[in-house]
């Protein structure tokens, strides 16, 4: 059991690869207080179902076709203020971390991050969103 407390927290998973969705789908399948709630293929799937599903965060890429991570990530937060977003990305730039910080995200992770790692930084934003939780009820 995660040390994030009983809630579960709903997570959207957004990259235009279906091998990494899987990786992270398996890896958040271990943890009983994560539920993967939907996956998008592109950047407009990812603002569109963070609109109908909420989750309370979605872990994006930044080069997804149709929109990109950034400006995905900036219409999620203009939305859904509670819905943290995670960037999961290749991209090690310091401009485009700036970029999507500036954007709205609440974390940078790279991909080759080991699974403690990807594990621990979604704990970190879970432990947010469970706080939000109980100061909203």
């Amino acid at each position: 059991m995660s040390s994030i407390g009983a809630g579960i927290v709903h997570i959207l998973l957004a990259d235009d690869r279906v091998d990494i969705r899987d990786r992270l789908r398996a890896l958040l399948q271990t943890r009983s207080n994560f539920h993967v709630c939907a996956e998008a293929r592109n950047g407009r799937e990812a603002v569109d179902l963070a609109c109908q599903k909420k989750p309370g965060i979605v872990i994006i890429d930044i080069n997804m076709p149709v929109v990109d991570g950034i400006e995905a990530t900036r219409q999620i937060r203009r939305s859904s203020a509670d819905t943290d977003v995670l960037v999961y990305t290749n991209e090690h730039d310091g401009d485009l971390i700036r970029a999507v910080l500036r954007a709205g995200a609440r974390g940078y992770l790279l991909k080759s991050a080991g699974d403690n790692e990807i594990i621990a930084a979604i704990e970190a934003l879970a432990r947010r969103q469970v706080s939000s939780q109980k100061r909203g009820s």
